[in-house]
């Protein structure tokens, strides 16, 4: 009887197609391809203002200068309602990207060079923009390809890195692009990294870190990149002092970045979306187990950390935090089991560790994970080579075998078919943002005067609110002072007290979507009797739920509420309308509102 012979690691015509070189561009074709519908989408949040300013404004050879004051420019975007009254006085969002502000200048110079404007111009930004997803994806693919050579391992991974949907939704948004510049870039510094200590390269050694240093200058994502060469250095590497040696260029970067960007006051204040561990970090180390957990459940098991996200914050965060360690270390059991005999999988591992801790700054998304997205590829690839090569070995057991097979189809149909499809309608994702918004600009402006003072006691979120009456504001129709009272889409009731003051009355609270979190650290609670004092109005907080954080408001103005100068409007799901103040003891009840569309995907998932 003859021993059955041994296992492939991979069918040889597999190992065959993977030799071709040109894998990473016709992967990069592929994802371009995917992501080719957004050179259509809509304008949404900080896109309106990026592009408005690169096509007015002459290029600017140093274009980052010192952030203002927080607290005199937090007072002047109170007063003229770019944001809600509960923002925090220390608000600060502030980042590091030269090299996007370059990049869109240069957008805006082709613009105006080729006669292209509107609709036009913003898809030579998008376009741009696909350019750079393709740079991505190359520098992905020329990584995996180095570390997993030519095998069906990598085939699987430059699959499941391609057609990854957040990317499309990265590349097309277009302030979301310093992202997309900076990991792309960071990506090539990594396989420079890789040239120059596996191969001896004397060019790589220079390239790796000049290549990151530009990382930099386009984004924070290059510090997940820089996180990669720290896993590369620990799993390569032999001794402890080679590991120093081999860490010391990025290292040098990275803290020369690190602290230039300090020093400068650039990073994140008084955000509870936007949190830094220097900054806020209380806040930071409450965050980061949901953050960090949602971000590996959507790289691992199902791709959706936004969904993740918003599932951990619609529970307690004691039972959010057990559901991501139980699907974690399910997944880390079966893919750490299927990928341990490849020499490459510790790095894969230990990288996406470090990198997706990086992004734990800022809320779980798909489009902060590029970087990440990178590792999680080169684990799903050995895993799914692992278990095609066991449902062809027979040696093992048949309930091994079907269970290679499911595995293997799982990642096949959910990590590129499921993802490759969720791109094309994730690149459209803000269309029905942008006919939302052009509508609340066009309603709620009408007939108010530039000595009126506008309350919105109802918009969706404080970020669709600062948003209508910036843009107001730019197209000279938003009257001097609007004060958003309510930001949000839950049941509110409005009673009158007397002739001069209302009580709002939110029961789901005044920060119940991430648009409001962002612009309040909620550690920092308001207590009630907290006011806040903006012309002609104050805002007092008359009672907290149990987060210590407002449900009900007073709202007190220096002239009677009926007074002519007083014009008062709220969102109806598609446009502003007159509000209709109740009489004095009786009680105005809003009904609550559908969350602001943000196609498809978003609705699948639950987003808020």
């Amino acid at each position: 009887m003859s021993e059955p012979s041994a296992p492939p690691n991979a069918p040889a015509t597999l190992a065959q197609v993977a030799r071709w070189p040109g894998w990473p561009f016709a992967a990069a074709a592929l994802a371009v391809a995917l992501a080719a519908p957004s050179l259509t989408d809509g304008l949404q949040g900080e896109d309106w203002g990026i592009v408005l300013d690169a096509t007015a404004r002459a290029f600017d050879p140093w274009p980052f200068h010192a952030a203002p004051d927080p607290s005199r420019a937090n007072v002047a975007a109170r007063e003229a309602g770019f944001v809600p009254w509960f923002s925090d006085p220390e608000l600060r969002i502030v980042f590091f990207r030269p090299l996007g502000t370059w990049l869109l200048q240069l957008d805006a110079l082709v613009a105006r060079a080729t006669g292209l404007s509107g609709a036009a111009g913003i898809q030579l930004i998008r376009a741009h923009g696909l350019a750079w997803l393709a740079a991505l994806i190359v520098a992905g693919g020329i990584a995996l390809r180095r570390l997993l050579g030519p095998s069906a391992a990598f085939l699987l991974a430059l699959a499941v890195f391609a057609t990854d949907d957040g990317k499309a939704l990265a590349a097309g948004w277009i302030s979301n692009r310093p992202a997309v510049v900076s990991a792309a870039l960071g990506l090539f510094a990594f396989v420079a990294h890789d040239r120059w200590r596996r191969d001896g390269s004397a060019v790589a050694a220079v390239a790796a870190p000049v290549l990151l240093a530009v990382a930099y200058l386009g984004g924070e994502t290059a510090l997940g990149a820089a996180l990669l060469v720290v896993a590369h250095a620990l799993v390569t590497e032999r001794g402890w002092r080679a590991r120093g040696r081999a860490l010391a260029p990025a290292a040098l970067v990275t803290l020369a970045w690190a602290a230039f960007y300090a020093l400068a006051g650039y990073g994140a204040r008084g955000s509870s979306v936007y949190v830094s561990p220097l900054g806020s970090p209380q806040t930071f180390l409450a965050e980061l187990p949901v953050r960090f957990g949602a971000s590996m459940l959507g790289l691992l098991v199902w791709p959706a950390a936004d969904g993740w996200y918003a599932a951990a914050a619609l529970a307690p965060a004691a039972v959010a935090v057990a559901v991501a360690v139980v699907l974690g270390a399910g997944a880390l059991t079966v893919l750490g089991r299927a990928a341990s005999e490849a020499r490459s999988a510790p790095l894969w591992w230990a990288g996406g560790a470090l990198a997706t801790s990086a992004t734990c700054t800022v809320v779980s998304s798909e489009r902060v994970l590029l970087v990440p997205s990178l590792a999680a590829a080169g684990v799903l690839g050995l895993a799914g080579a692992r278990w095609l090569a066991d449902t062809r070995d027979p040696r093992v057991p048949r309930w091994r075998r079907l269970g290679a097979g499911a595995g293997l189809a799982w990642i096949v149909t959910v990590q590129a078919l499921l993802t490759a499809a969720l791109a094309t309608v994730r690149a459209r994702t803000f269309v029905p943002y942008e006919s939302s918004l052009r509508a609340g600009v066009d309603t709620a402006f009408l007939g108010v005067g530039p000595e009126q003072q506008l309350f919105l006691v109802t918009v969706p979120d404080a970020g669709f609110g600062g948003l209508t009456v910036q843009l107001g504001a730019r197209l000279r129709r938003a009257p001097p002072r609007v004060r958003v009272l309510y930001p949000g889409t839950g049941a509110a009731a409005v009673t009158r007290i007397d002739d001069r003051t209302l009580r709002l009355r939110a029961d789901g609270g005044f920060f119940d979507s991430i648009a409001n979190r962002m612009l309040h650290d909620v550690s920092r609670p308001l207590p009630p009797g907290h006011a806040v004092r903006l012309s002609g109005v104050t805002v007092v907080v008359e009672e907290v739920g149990q987060d210590s954080l407002p449900r009900a408001v007073l709202v007190r103005t220096d002239r009677p509420l009926d007074d002519p100068s007083h014009v008062w409007r709220r969102w109806t799901g598609d446009r502003f309308e007159r509000f209709a103040l109740p009489a004095t003891g009786a009680t105005a009840e809003v009904e609550p509102l559908a969350k602001l569309p943000f196609g498809s995907t978003r609705r699948v998932f639950g987003v808020p």
